[in-house]
């Protein structure tokens, strides 16, 4: 069976319910988990982390470069890895990803949700158990997995707040779709290298707006 580890980052994913911006402590994360999502051990051999616990819109850099840190610990130690993530910034955190875990030999999926785990008509369930059926397979990529389908990292978009179908990519095409089967566009994954960390990452940026 493969191994997978769960990365917690925050989120609606772990909210209590009836209890705005209220979140899971640490060690309620794989409690919640494996009670309402009791699937994923068929599925594959789960860990847990919770490497920081934020609304997503607080996320900055350094924890981006702690999340590439935290994979390279481990990418010996399992067959990929899934993100729990806040919608708002998820796309940022895929690209900054894509770049600094650079020819990823294994799969990176992030997903979250638009409700929160414990509510009845939520999304978290079964947008976690398809990404972790996506991070068994062989995916060498960062990408965003949501609704039904995996976009790559790097092209995604956030363009809802409310659909279930809250990501899109506007440029590049879908690398798995994921309905009564799983279908994975394998000849859309780029060539593979040998991997590299790339964490350093300059937060001076300077926006230029063209009228």
């Amino acid at each position: 069976m493969k191994k997978i580890l769960i990365i917690h980052t925050g989120g609606t994913f772990g909210m209590m319910p009836m209890k705005p911006r209220q979140t899971l402590a640490p060690n309620q994360v794989e409690e919640r988990v494996t009670a309402h999502v009791p699937e994923l051990e068929k599925i594959a051999s789960i860990d847990f982390n919770m490497i920081f616990n934020l609304d997503s819109s607080n996320i900055q850099p350094r924890h981006w470069q702690e999340l590439a840190v935290l994979i390279n610990q481990n990418i010996e130690a399992y067959d990929g890895f899934v993100i729990i993530h806040g919608t708002d910034s998820m796309a940022y955190t895929a690209a900054a990803l894509s770049f600094m875990l650079n020819n990823l030999p294994k799969p990176v999926i992030l997903t979250g949700s638009q409700r929160p785990l414990a509510e009845i008509r939520t999304d978290a369930r079964i947008n976690l158990i398809n990404a972790v059926e996506l991070a068994t397979r062989p995916i060498p990529e960062v990408g965003i997995f949501f609704g039904t389908e995996l976009f790559r990292g790097n092209r995604a978009v956030k363009v809802s707040s409310t659909d279930f179908h809250a990501f899109e990519s506007p440029n590049f095409p879908s690398l798995a779709e994921v309905g009564l089967d799983v279908e994975i566009f394998t000849h859309r994954f780029p060539p593979t290298e040998a991997f590299q960390l790339k964490p350093d990452m300059s937060d001076k940026v300077l926006a230029v707006r063209f009228f």
